[in-house]
């Protein structure tokens, strides 16, 4: 009995004396918030895209930018890491907590091209800062996705080495320059460092929260099979007056087969795929039933006609947004606008994203997917199908899953920080990097948060990070 009481007194310094440190550390992180800034205005200022036609210099000097800091900020260890021909892998550690659990951080450093330069109202790579939606914001390319995630960790890591002299667990950071492309080389990159990745846990800040000041954390991500597909009716283009009528129309056709795969709502009609979605158990459809839909805020988000409608067909909103795949043509081509005439073009082009729920496999639901266009098209026309790019998804339970205690204590964490209750949310889109470090390492847990709010058009001009949101996470 003496000793059990020694014990849990002891446990109850230990906790006290880490949220006193806790304390430090964030009075220092906010007494030295301009410093994170310049540190993300830095970084900020490299415009490293890993897409074809961007100078790949760019990915150099963001990669060495990046271990700088890392340097400046006392992380040991630094290492700039390839796989091939590939942009720099930025490896660092802090490994002085024997005993405690090795926590591994992901950011990458790579960001998406700029856009239309003249929709930002302030240069794209000069970090700036203005009043925005919700607060005072840091826009610039990358400042959400995922520059901040480098230099978030570096202020916190900062603080605690300048307040408690050490970390309470031990940290490894591992920074990636081809995010945006997929991560094509990722998978073999951690296959050949396998030990010097090893940890017991993984922290992805690349997501964020559905709603400004509501703190989420995001437990799956939808897969992807992302195709194309080209149409052949004649060896060149023809006059459609002259011809019209008597030869075949590419163009006509693809757009009749792209159409029959779903219906007038918009909802998938490939019955081979949508026997392949995995059943949800009870109390998770009735999690995500009990998460709250605000239609009027998503039509407002993506500028939605009124006559628009919203077509649910799974159980719920969500269940359907995160749990449900969906086909989007995000390219047609025959001719351009520029080039438009009166012909009948020889060719059709389309390429086509399938999203896919988490438990699908992409591989599988990709061959189906080509075996349907194939059938779909009349023997007058050569088809051409290409695979692009291949995602399965992933999920976590944060009720009754394995992981399920690190998830509620991650939560109880956030709720510190943002002051109110944490939601654990999917989403849509595709990580692909998540499922790969599952794989690798055999499901450890990872907790998969960020900064990209609902008003921070990542992705899109005037990228911008709310400033109360960066400290409410830090």
């Amino acid at each position: 009995i003496f000793l059990k009481n020694f014990h849990d007194s002891q446990l109850v310094k230990e906790k006290k004396h880490m949220e006193q440190s806790i304390e430090k550390v964030v009075e220092h992180i906010k007494a030295n918030i301009d410093q994170g800034v310049s540190d993300l205005a830095k970084l900020v200022s490299i415009p490293g895209c890993a897409f074809k036609g961007f100078d790949p210099k760019d990915l150099e000097k963001c990669a060495d930018a990046v271990a700088s800091l890392l340097k400046e900020r006392g992380f040991e260890n630094v290492e700039l890491m390839r796989v091939k021909d590939t942009p720099p892998y930025v490896y660092a550690d802090y490994l002085h907590a024997p005993g405690k659990p090795t926590v591994l951080f992901y950011a990458h450093y790579d960001v998406q091209p700029a856009g239309d330069t003249k929709l930002w109202k302030s240069p794209p790579f000069e970090l700036t800062r203005r009043p925005g939606d919700g607060g005072e914001r840091l826009f610039g390319r990358g400042a959400v996705d995922n520059k901040v995630a480098i230099t978030m960790l570096t202020s916190i890591v900062s603080a605690f080495l300048n307040t408690t002299k050490n970390l309470p667990v031990n940290i490894k950071l591992l920074c990636e320059g081809e995010e945006e492309i997929g991560g094509p080389h990722f998978p073999e990159l951690l296959n050949q460092n396998k030990k010097k990745f090893a940890q017991d846990i993984i922290v992805i800040n690349d997501s964020g929260n559905e709603v400004t000041g509501e703190p989420t954390l995001t437990t799956s991500l939808r897969g992807a099979c992302l195709i194309e597909i080209e149409l052949r009716g004649m060896s060149k283009s023809v006059h459609s007056g002259y011809f019209g009528g008597l030869v075949p129309d590419p163009a006509m056709a693809l757009a009749k087969i792209l159409a029959s795969f779903t219906d007038d709502r918009g909802r998938l009609t490939i019955k081979e795929i949508l026997d392949k979605v995995p059943e949800l158990a009870s109390y998770e459809r009735e999690a995500l039933r009990k998460i709250p839909f605000n239609e009027k805020r998503c039509r407002e988000q993506v500028g939605m006609l009124p006559n628009a409608e919203i077509p649910i067909h799974a159980h719920s909103p969500m269940e359907q947004l995160w749990r449900f795949p969906n086909l989007t043509v995000t390219s047609f081509q025959a001719s351009t606008r520029e080039q438009a005439r009166n012909n009948i073009n020889a060719t059709a082009w389309a390429r086509i994203d399938l999203r896919l729920a988490p438990g699908m496999d992409s591989k599988e639901i990709s061959e189906i997917l080509m075996s349907t266009i194939k059938k779909a098209v009349p023997k007058k026309f050569e088809c051409t199908l290409s695979n692009l790019q291949l995602f399965n998804g992933w999920a976590t339970d944060p009720y009754r899953g394995k992981h399920a205690k690190i998830l509620q204590a991650a939560a109880e964490s956030f709720k510190k920080g943002f002051g109110r209750d944490v939601s654990f949310i999917g989403c849509g889109a595709s990580v692909p990097l998540v499922k790969v470090l599952q794989d690798i390492f055999s499901d450890p847990p990872q907790i998969v948060g960020g900064l990209a709010d609902a008003l921070a058009n990542f992705h899109g001009e005037n990228e911008g990070l709310l400033i109360d949101e960066l400290l409410k996470t830090s």
